[in-house]
């Protein structure tokens, strides 16, 4: 019996006029609906609202770790198996078997990888409206070599040596450990417990937030690139740079510690100063104020480049899974509009704190549709290889 063909067109309906032309009118405005529903909701009650959030947040760190730790080692084991299968590995994205990429390798790995690590708009309007071929990529391409140059500095004046032995020691580690730690779950009430709920499970539930554009993007960027590609320069080489990226910066500001010379400035400060504080101690004010700006820059194109990419997703969705579509330019402003208010309402639902929340919140129902996706995926791949061998007799 002949395999069936690979289902490759959907019939989406689009409207043909208006301002809607080109796009889902059902879609688009439900979309729209449902947002303005939830910053109503939100504006409504602040505190209860931000309280709200806040408990469903704490409701999924108490019953929820299992499923988060069981699901991420399940994502894993997914990816690898399409990676190192040498059959699934060589499949290209795409319709076409001879098409080229779209973009450099360098350009492709600085968007994958700005609009993984970044994380919420006027200069992400405007870089969206550009296009993911000329505002996206040259963005991404501006980030990805300030921190190459970040990189550099630390690597030539700061504490290379304690760095690099921090850093294959943490490769190591990472390796020998990651198969155990991905498959056990601690009592959230235990000292482990509560650093796996703070940590792992907290950024788990953030990247599966993340999860609907970051992977619609990069599937729209990486056509005519082969799986075991994607998956490689997806997983493994963000991995990576993070890696020698913490090892650099968080080993220099270590070592200052244990050597007397920042007298516990660096540890005391929070979070999002250590960097600026590591700086202070490394260079004179003048010079420190340079790479500080630098280091601005930089965040600031991590956000941009996170959130054009969301918004050019949700314009593709919208409209059928249309790139260039006659009125795109006018629904990105709407959107840009509209996920600012989400954000501006949710930090005054509680700052941070509810935007985080909401992040998690949103993870649970997606983190399911990603298992189903994984199942369809493993599906679709043995039936395209089927489809070949039977091509061949």
């Amino acid at each position: 019996m002949a395999i069936r063909p690979p289902l490759e067109e959907l019939n989406i309906k689009t409207h043909d006029k208006g301002f809607y032309k080109g796009f889902n009118r059902f879609v688009t405005v439900t979309s729209k609906i449902f947002v303005t529903l939830v910053v109503i909701w939100i504006l409504s009650d602040i505190e209860r609202s931000g309280a709200m959030l806040d408990a469903m947040k704490n409701w999924s760190y108490a019953n929820l770790n299992g499923y988060y730790t069981y699901s991420i080692a399940f994502y894993i084991l997914v990816c690898l198996t399409v990676i190192l299968w040498p059959s699934f590995g060589r499949i290209k994205l795409g319709s076409d078997p001879n098409g080229k990429p779209e973009f450099s390798n360098f350009s492709w790995f600085s968007m994958i990888f700005g609009a993984g690590i970044g994380v919420v708009m006027c200069l992400s309007m405007i870089s969206a409206l550009s296009g993911v071929g000329r505002g996206v990529k040259w963005l991404s391409n501006i980030n990805m070599v300030l921190s190459f140059l970040l990189l550099a500095f630390f690597l030539i004046f700061g504490a290379t040596m304690f760095a690099l032995e921090m850093l294959g020691k943490g490769i190591f580690s990472y390796v020998i450990h990651l198969p155990a730690m991905a498959v056990t779950v601690w009592d959230p009430n235990t000292e482990l417990g509560a650093w796996q709920t703070s940590w792992s499970i907290f950024y788990w539930a953030w990247w599966i937030a993340f999860a609907p554009f970051v992977g619609l993007f990069l599937a729209r960027i990486s056509k005519n690139r082969t799986i075991r590609e994607f998956g490689l320069i997806g997983i493994v080489a963000p991995s990576l740079t993070l890696f020698v990226w913490f090892s650099l910066i968080g080993g220099t500001g270590i070592d200052l510690e244990l050597s007397g010379i920042a007298n516990g400035k660096i540890f005391d400060s929070g979070l999002t100063a250590q960097l600026f504080e590591i700086i202070g101690f490394m260079l004179n004010p003048a010079m420190a104020g340079v790479l500080s700006s630098m280091v601005v820059v930089l965040l600031l194109t991590y956000l941009v480049t996170s959130a054009d990419s969301a918004l050019l997703v949700i314009n593709t969705l919208n409209a059928a899974g249309e790139v260039q579509v006659e009125n795109g330019s006018k629904h990105i402003i709407v959107w840009s509009i509209a996920v600012t208010a989400v954000v501006g309402a949710l930090i005054l639902a509680g700052g941070l704190d509810a935007i985080t929340s909401a992040m998690i919140v949103a993870a649970i129902p997606f983190s399911f549709i990603i298992i189903l996706m994984a199942i369809s995926l493993l599906k679709a791949l043995i039936l395209d290889i089927a489809r070949a061998r039977e091509h061949k007799l």
